[in-house]
């Protein structure tokens, strides 16, 4: 059931994925030239931008190309750096909002080196994108109301219960799971609609600067709400179980 939960967690990736590089690689052929994947590319050092599928949407010069290759190889740089210390922890939670943070300054700084028809069409092929790895994503993660029955179930097989216990255990656990799901459906939404406030404010003046800091704090707030609405539910379900059936809880993810 750990994977389970890895794919829950997988499911709210940011757009900017991860590709791991292997440290030997086959010799290719010079002349061969391989078809570029129009995605950004998944790296283990951040986001990437596809240069030559760019080029081709927005008629880049070779000016623009060239600034285009420095900021793919300083994202990558400073990923790296990143992804590092934050491996030492294993620590999804930040390596997702890494990732997502790195792809949305790479998007903006990308915009600086546009022409703003460029940008226009910068910004219709980034949503393209993003819409798209997330219909992906949903794909190979499967349905959400599908993956939750399958927790339930497997939860259900692995506790130590009487059928009176599972009358009063098993709901508490759905709780749980629904609670988990819902914060995780709105922590989405939450980050998708301030990722769109932040494009557009330019934090200049004060007022800016007092809108941006309400969102945050409503961002916050929400967030906290929903994460002690989990609390709540795992609590009460904690106060009902053996230790024994509690450590099943925690390896499948339910209780922390």
């Amino acid at each position: 059931m750990r994977l389970i939960a890895f794919a829950l967690a997988a499911l709210l990736a940011a757009p900017a994925g991860v590709h791991a590089q292997d440290d030997a690689k086959p010799e290719e052929k010079k002349d061969e030239k391989k078809p570029e994947d129009s995605r950004p590319r998944r790296r283990m050092m951040g986001a990437q931008l596809p240069i030559e599928q760019l080029q081709k949407t927005l008629s880049l010069t070779d000016e623009q190309v060239t600034k285009l290759k420095a900021l793919n190889e300083e994202a990558a740089e400073s990923s790296s750096k990143n992804m590092k210390e934050l491996a030492k922890d294993a620590d999804m939670s930040k390596m997702r909002e890494l990732m997502t943070k790195e792809w949305e300054d790479l998007k903006k700084k990308a915009r600086e080196v546009l022409t703003d028809e460029q940008k226009t069409k910068f910004d219709e092929w980034s949503k393209e994108q993003e819409k798209n790895m997330r219909r992906g994503a949903r794909a190979m993660m499967g349905d959400p109301e599908t993956i939750k029955k399958k927790l339930y179930e497997d939860t259900e097989k692995d506790l130590k219960l009487t059928p009176d216990e599972k009358k009063v255990i098993m709901p508490l656990v759905q709780k749980v799971i629904d609670a988990k799901a819902e914060a995780r459906t709105n922590g989405d939404k939450r980050q998708q609609e301030l990722t769109a406030f932040v494009r557009k404010a330019t934090g200049q003046d004060d007022a800016s600067k007092a809108e941006i800091q309400r969102k945050l704090e409503a961002f916050r707030a929400a967030r906290a709400d929903d994460q002690k609405k989990v609390k709540e539910a795992q609590d009460a379900l904690r106060e009902v179980v053996t230790t024994e059936n509690e450590v099943q809880l925690v390896v499948h993810g339910i209780l922390d």
